[in-house]
C-alpha cells in the first residue's frame, strides 16, 4: 500500500503524503533488521544457527494487463456471441453466485487458451477440459506460438515491452501434480502486473489499464529476475546462486536428516 509513495512514476503518487509516509517501508524493514540482531544478540547460544530468508521480493505495480483481452485480440479465446446481455463477472461474489459460472463468456468451441490467476495460461486441451479442442500433437507448436506473441506485447501508451519472459509449464515444472500446472507462466517488466480481472477469468475492454488503486506494489507475476528475494545466513552458503527450493533440503541437512527422493533443490550450506 505504501509502495506508490517511494515511487515518483507511480500514478498513485502524491507528494504529500510521500513526504508524510515515504518511510513506512524502510522503517518496517529497519524493525525486522533490529529483531535479527536482539535474536543474535539476546537469544542465539554458542552452535545455534539462524536463516533470514523471504520467498520473494517486491516490485512497483504501475500498469495493469489484462491476459484474456490479449489471447482474444490475437484469435486464441472466442467470446460467446450467443449468450445476450452482460455475462462478464466483475466481482469475486459474482463468479460464486448460483446462476453464473466461471468463464460463461467464452466460446469454448473455437477458443485455444484462456488466462486464469496470477500470470498463468491455459490451452483448452482436448481430454483435460470439459471442452477442449487443441490436441496433444498440437500442444508444443501453439505454446510456442502463443509465447512468442507475448513477447511481442508493448504498451500502447509508451511502447515500451510488457512482458520480460514466458515459460513453458511443462520447462520450469514437474512432478505428480502436472496435470494442474499451468501450459504457460507470464513474467511481467517491471512496473506491470496480471490485472484483477485476469486472476478472475473474466477479459477487459482494454489491453492495459493504469493502476490506480492504493494497492501499488507486488510481486505476483512479476518476472522473477527483477524481484529477487534476499538469504542472510550464519552458516556459510556455499554456492552463488541459491534458490527458494534450495532452502528445505539445506536446513534438514543442518539437523542431518538426508532430502527425500522427492524433494527438489541441493544443500547450500
Amino acid at each position: 500500500m505504501f509502495w506508490r509513495l517511494i515511487d515518483p512514476e507511480h500514478p498513485m503518487y502524491d507528494p504529500v503524503l510521500a513526504e508524510q509516509y515515504g518511510d513506512s517501508i524502510l522503517k518496517v524493514y529497519q524493525r525486522a533488521d533490529d529483531l535479527v540482531g536482539r535474536v543474535m544478540n539476546e537469544i542465539m547460544r554458542d552452535g545455534d544457527n539462524l536463516i533470514v530468508m523471504s520467498d520473494h521480493g517486491f516490485q512497483t505495480w504501475r500498469k495493469c494487463v489484462n491476459l484474456n483481452r490479449w489471447l482474444e485480440d490475437n484469435g486464441y479465446l472466442a467470446r460467446n456471441r450467443n449468450l445476450l446481455g452482460s455475462i462478464m463477472p466483475s466481482a469475486v461474489g459474482e463468479l460464486f453466485d448460483p446462476s453464473s459460472q466461471f468463464f460463461q463468456w467464452v466460446d469454448w468451441s473455437g477458443t485455444q487458451a484462456y488466462a486464469l490467476g496470477l500470470g498463468q495460461i491455459y490451452l483448452n486441451l482436448d481430454g483435460r477440459e470439459a471442452q477442449g479442442i487443441v490436441t496433444d500433437a498440437e500442444k508444443s507448436a501453439l505454446i510456442d506460438e502463443i509465447i512468442a506473441g507475448l513477447l511481442t506485447m508493448t504498451d500502447p501508451e509508451t511502447g515500451e515491452r510488457v512482458i520480460l519472459n514466458a515459460y513453458r509449464g511443462d520447462v520450469i515444472y514437474h512432478g505428480d501434480s502436472m496435470e494442474y500446472a499451468p501450459d504457460i507462466v507470464v513474467g511481467f517488466m517491471p512496473g506491470y502486473r496480471v490485472s484483477w480481472q485476469t486472476t478472475l477469468g473474466v477479459s477487459a475492454t482494454d489491453l492495459i489499464e493504469v493502476n490506480n488503486k492504493k494497492w501499488s506494489g507486488d510481486h505476483c507475476s512479476t518476472d522473477r529476475s527483477t524481484c529477487i528475494g534476499v538469504l542472510f545466513s550464519t552458516i556459510p552458503i556455499t554456492v552463488e546462486d541459491p534458490e527458494l527450493i534450495d532452502l528445505t533440503p539445506s536446513m534438514l541437512s543442518t539437523f542431518g536428516i538426508e532430502k527425500p527422493s522427492r524433494c527438489d533443490g541441493r544443500v547450500i550450506f
